[in-house]
């Protein structure tokens, strides 16, 4: 009797395995791993624009431009549906996995997509198209789209989108042929812009308190932070400060009413021996162009913005 109880329970579970595997689909979820459903009708095209655009929202130019890799300038990208209110899809991405032809499946009607491309290290959270935090409030280059579609029943979608850059960015280049010896780290610390991204808007949508700081490495006189600007931008306040090993300042710079601009950099460039400001060439505005094909970016920054410290 124990003998046929085991091969009718054994029969039984071999059944139910067999059956959630016939119904199984694959989710999309925030595990940061390609998710693309075996159903899909709807197909997300990933390239990027070689062409500049600077619209606040994506998508809207028809023009289409030669594309290159969307991998070349971000690790990582978000996707997430909504319809209305409610998020019916949320897809993460890394650019080791690919992002050509991306599927998800939907039942017909209106929704609104929100994409997030940028290098974090840590898969962003799209609340809402209003509301995308990112992994530990760190910045990044960051390109964003936002827009609605339509989907037919019956019919499949493709979806050409260009992703615009979201970001500022404030660059200092160090002037010194060396680095002094006490000399650890540059530590960034400003308010005036956002970490938070209103997609729908393309602006900062919270008032943050932004800190970033870089170990100094002989060669490199370059170092870069990010923000969103915010709709009132009224520039930055930014403190830069030179640290030793033991987390001290030993030089001190800083400066209100910082401008920045979305998809423009700001720059300086400073002397940590003599505490004095090189004013650099102001270089010139970038082309500007349109285009639209597939997940495209816009790798070119607009133009530059020179500020001095004292």
């Amino acid at each position: 009797m124990k003998k046929k109880t085991y091969v009718w329970l054994a029969s039984l579970l071999l059944m139910l395995v067999a059956t959630l595997t016939s119904c199984e689909k694959f989710a999309l979820d925030d595990s940061g791993t390609n998710s693309h459903d075996a159903n899909a009708n709807v197909i997300i095209h990933a390239s990027v624009a070689k062409n500049n655009s600077t619209g606040t929202r994506s998508g809207e130019e028809d023009e289409e431009v030669e594309g290159k890799p969307l991998e070349d300038y971000c690790s990582r990208l978000s996707i997430a549906i909504f319809d209305g209110e409610e998020k019916v899809k949320t897809l993460n991405l890394k650019a080791e996995d690919g992002y050509d032809d991306i599927g998800i499946n939907l039942d017909a009607g209106k929704y609104r997509m929100v994409a997030i491309g940028h290098n974090g290290s840590g898969n962003c959270t799209i609340s809402s198209p209003e509301k995308v935090k990112f992994y530990k409030n760190k910045m990044t280059d960051t390109f964003f789209y936002y827009g609605t579609f339509n989907v037919i029943d019956g019919e499949d979608t493709d979806n050409y989108i260009l992703l615009n850059r979201a970001v500022a960015q404030f660059k200092v280049h160090i002037t010194d042929a060396t680095l002094p010896a006490e000399a650890h780290s540059i530590k960034f610390y400003y308010t005036g812009g956002s970490s938070t991204l209103d997609a729908v808007t393309g602006y900062g949508c919270v008032q943050s308190r932004q800190t970033e700081s870089f170990k100094l490495q002989e060669g490199k006189r370059d170092y870069s932070v990010y923000t969103f600007p915010r709709e009132e931008n009224k520039g930055l306040k930014m403190t830069i400060n030179i640290l030793d090993a033991d987390a001290q300042s030993i030089k001190e710079y800083s400066k209100e009413g910082v401008p920045v601009k979305r998809n423009n950099i700001t720059q300086t460039h400073i002397s940590i021996k003599d505490h004095t400001i090189s004013d650099p060439d102001q270089k010139e505005d970038g082309d500007s162009g349109k285009g639209n094909l597939g997940f495209t970016v816009n790798p070119d920054w607009e133009g530059e913005i020179v500020v001095e410290f004292e």
